[in-house]
């Protein structure tokens, strides 16, 4: 089954299966009012955030941002796209 691209494992774990290997050996769930602590004065508005771009057009855009960086173009010619700026939030259990 696929979404968004990716691969969703259509079968449920039931409860059972849960309780006798849960996924985590501790989960805690905690409201925060910034998902990050980036340091800024307000937060981010994630509802100007943009849209969730599709895997492919993810890969091929830092695709074209490194051949551009290898062609010579760092992102200060005001008729390149600035050079994207990757921040790898993934925990352990991501990663």
């Amino acid at each position: 089954y696929m979404e968004n691209g990716m691969n969703i494992d259509p079968i449920a774990v039931d409860m059972e299966e849960f309780r006798s290997n849960p996924a985590f050996s501790n989960m805690h769930i905690r409201v925060r009012s910034q998902i990050v602590a980036d340091g800024f004065e307000t937060p981010l508005d994630w509802q100007s955030a943009g849209y969730d771009m599709p895997p492919l057009e993810w890969h091929r855009k830092l695709k074209e941002a490194r051949e551009s960086e290898e062609q010579g173009n760092d992102g200060d010619d005001s008729n390149s796209p600035p050079l994207p700026i990757v921040l790898d939030c993934r925990n352990n259990y991501e990663t």
